[in-house]
């Protein structure tokens, strides 16, 4: 198993009193030699955001100032759909061991979710297994679509059936569309189009029936569900004329969609017990994390469904990690 920093860094912050203390679904790793990985593959940034600085001190920091008592692990786009066979399969054992070794050594701080070598279904299959007979892990990092092959194509129905029948939680973090250069404005790919591409996702998991197929996986989708609080009744009245109302059955994780009016919408389309946060560490500056817990807890929510958005409703989809946090 890779190593992983050593000792002082677990239970920072073990003052188990502030009913306000987050779980953040929605934070990344981004080691060396990840960095690195890309940089062979001629990757010098994240869908043109600049590479973040991270490292386990800088992670337990930004917490221990911010009111984290928990987060979730997970790799961002572009995940490892740069790699290809051999190299894509030993990069996600390796990202995932490194994973599993930092939840282990800091106990209860960390939670993980394993990263897969998509579309490979053979060797996404073997690596689930992996991930949570070997690792105990707690659930699968996706992004919305390899290359063009998103989550609702056939060809990786395989993956999806296996992740349903353990009852999965799927954390899916967006990338870039295909193609999407060709309509591309000058501001970097994560601002804008990941959160169309999270709404297409979504949309294509509806309507193509897998999300009714496969219901016992829980997923979740970013950034607020990207623009689905504003589409979703067009699409459901208007395309499917009614009849496949299913967004309400996903999960959804409010990384930058704590504005009033952004919960507003997406509340309109799902309940306070479907909604977590996240703050998308290392790529979210940490200056950012206070102003959006603020207008969270602002926006009118009672005390029950706060503290379920808070930390509650993360708690019950990820029962490991609770436990952890209880026996500590």
């Amino acid at each position: 198993m890779a190593t992983t920093p050593s000792g002082s860094l677990a239970n920072t912050n073990s003052d188990k009193s502030n009913a306000a203390r987050y779980i953040d679904v929605h934070a990344h790793v981004f080691p060396d030699f990840y960095e690195a990985a890309l940089k062979r593959a001629g990757i010098n940034d994240v869908d043109g955001w600049t590479y973040p600085k991270w490292s386990p001190e800088a992670m337990f920091k930004a917490m221990d100032d911010h009111k984290i008592e928990a987060q979730l692990l997970s790799v961002s786009s572009p995940g490892i759909s740069f790699a290809e066979g051999d190299d894509a399969k030993q990069l996600a054992r390796r990202l995932n061991e490194y994973m599993a070794g930092l939840v282990k050594e800091h106990s209860p701080r960390l939670g993980s979710m394993a990263i897969l070598p998509l579309p490979d279904v053979e060797a996404s299959l073997a690596e689930i297994e992996y991930a949570f007979d070997t690792l105990d892990m707690d659930g699968v990092g996706i992004i919305s679509n390899y290359n063009g092959v998103y989550l609702a194509d056939a060809k990786i129905a395989p993956v999806l059936e296996e992740l349903n029948r353990r009852k999965a939680v799927a954390f899916v973090h967006p990338t870039i569309p295909p193609g999407w250069r060709s309509f591309a404005v000058d501001i970097p790919a994560p601002v804008m189009e990941y959160i169309f591409d999270s709404t297409r996702m979504a949309q294509q998991l509806v309507s193509s029936g897998a999300k009714a197929k496969f219901p016992d996986i829980a997923i979740i989708v970013c950034h607020g569900g990207g623009t689905l609080p504003i589409s979703h009744q067009r699409l459901v009245k208007y395309w499917m004329d009614g009849k496949n109302q299913l967004f309400d059955t996903f999960y959804y994780e409010l990384t930058a969609t704590t504005e009033h009016e952004q919960l507003a919408a997406l509340l309109a389309m799902t309940a306070p017990d479907r909604c977590m946060m996240g703050f998308d560490f290392p790529f979210m500056k940490p200056d950012w994390f206070d102003p959006l817990q603020g207008k969270l807890e602002s926006y009118g929510f009672t005390p029950e469904e706060l503290k379920g958005v808070i930390r509650n409703n993360a708690l019950r989809l990820f029962p490991k990690l609770e436990r952890r946090i209880r026996e500590s």
